[in-house]
């Protein structure tokens, strides 16, 4: 009797284990030729993406709501499905505005001087194919205004003016501008023409170095969320009267990197106070973000407040204006707005019906080989699609491990488990000693 319960305990302890440490999914082994596929089942939600006609090489939509609410807070748990069960892969781009430069590898190989009194420098990038677009030279010290010539070759023969320009340095106020800026382009040579400034360089200016550049600006796009402004609320703040308004988004985890107030009145003067939150309950409390002030004249043309945030991730605004002793300000507009997230997909890979999928914490993010070849801009723009209300996916299955979370009785249960398995295999133990004690003094009569 004992053994079997032993047995029994034994076996319940071993199915208790697996429930606890199974993580659901099998490592891809080194001899799988590609890794294997996803259970869509481990996904909580899906939308539909309604795909616009047209042709084009990408088709796009941005990230709603509820894809910011539902899906983990880097987004790589989306998956993308066409009707046929494809995997289609994708580019999750943010929106934001970028200035970047770059110093390309150049060799000066060409020095002289021009008939007017200009040095001349002739520059041979490395790479035949490099897109360059600026010049930053090095014109030593002093005080000057020169006027700046830049060609381009293909083959250092026939030449091209690019630009024609001016460079100042004037050290005693701290004022340099050395830079020259011209169109994009792909020449391979560069020809530079440095005019002496004609007050004060007695002789050719000489030219110690030319740094050759592509500058990329991409212009960002920025979104207004959808939220709901509460009414004014009478409060305090730094001791003084104030008002305040609760800004309340369509979700969490939204990215938010501004917000713009506007309001009826012409002549005031304020500081405003802008405090966020990521729990829509508002259990922590409230964060400080940002403050302004914000200034109107009557001799002015009303223009609306914009606070920078930087970029953070938020359920919930609270925007307080001081008044002290003067009447509420009456609101007339509250936006909240941040980066576009977009999602770029090859339009040969897409389908009439596809679905993204999300909401699957353990899930890896895919890391495409498309995203990672994708151009900064896309020529020409992709066709915009939209996506289609919240879902919960009906094959969804909640993975073992979270069975501790659903049943909060079951570690408990599993930990008791060895206590009940020495106590009954003890009472059994017991009552065979009391019985064989009990045949032992039976014989002795």
């Amino acid at each position: 009797m004992a053994r079997q319960l032993f047995h029994r305990a034994v076996a319940w302890l071993a199915l208790a284990a697996a429930l606890l440490v199974t993580t659901g999914g099998a490592e891809p082994t080194a001899q799988q030729a590609s890794p294997p596929a996803e259970a869509l089942s481990r996904w909580r939600y899906v939308k539909q993406i309604h795909v616009p006609a047209g042709a084009s090489r990408y088709v796009a939509f941005l990230v709603d709501e509820e894809l910011f609410t539902h899906a983990r807070p880097d987004l790589g748990d989306l998956r993308i499905f066409a009707a046929s069960g494809r995997e289609v892969p994708y580019a999750l781009r943010v929106l934001r505005e970028r200035r970047d430069v770059m110093r390309l590898l150049g060799e000066i190989v060409n020095r002289g001087t021009t008939e007017e009194g200009a040095r001349r420098v002739d520059v041979r990038l490395s790479d035949p194919a490099t897109v360059h677009s600026e010049l930053a030279l090095d014109l030593g010290g002093g005080t000057f205004r020169r006027r700046v010539i830049v060609s381009g070759s293909d083959d250092g023969t026939d030449w091209v003016k690019l630009a024609e320009s001016w460079v100042y340095q004037i050290p005693d106020i701290g004022f340099t501008r050395l830079t020259v800026r011209y169109p994009r382009s792909t020449f391979r040579w560069l020809r530079v023409e440095v005019h002496p400034d004609p007050i004060f360089d007695k002789e050719p200016p000489p030219i110690r170095g030319v740094a050759v550049r592509y500058r990329r600006e991409v212009p960002g796009r920025y979104v207004v969320y959808r939220a709901e402004v509460s009414d004014r609320q009478p409060t305090r703040a730094e001791g003084q009267f104030a008002s305040a308004w609760v800004v309340r988004l369509k979700g969490r985890n939204i990215p938010v990197n501004g917000v713009e107030l506007d309001a009826a009145d012409r002549d005031f003067v304020r500081d405003v106070i802008v405090y966020g939150s990521n729990d829509p309950e508002l259990t922590d409390g409230w964060k400080t973000l940002a403050s302004s002030r914000w200034r109107r004249k009557l001799t002015q043309k009303p223009a609306p407040l914009r606070i920078s945030l930087g970029e953070t991730r938020l359920a919930l605004l609270r925007v307080v204006i001081i008044d002290h002793r003067n009447p509420p300000l009456t609101l007339t507009r509250v936006q909240v707005h941040g980066p576009a997230h977009q999602v770029v997909m090859p339009a040969a890979d897409v389908e009439p019906s596809m679905r993204v999928f999300f909401g699957n914490a353990s899930a890896l993010p895919p890391r495409y080989d498309f995203a990672f070849n994708l151009p900064d801009r896309l020529d020409p723009p992709p066709r915009h699609a939209k996506l289609g209300p919240l879902q919960p996916n009906p094959t969804y299955t909640p993975p073992l491990t979270e069975l501790p979370e659903r049943y909060p009785w079951l570690p408990y249960a599993v930990l008791a488990l060895p206590t009940v398995v020495l106590l009954t295999t003890l009472i059994d133990t017991v009552r065979r000693l009391l019985a064989a004690e009990r045949r032992r003094a039976h014989d002795r009569e």
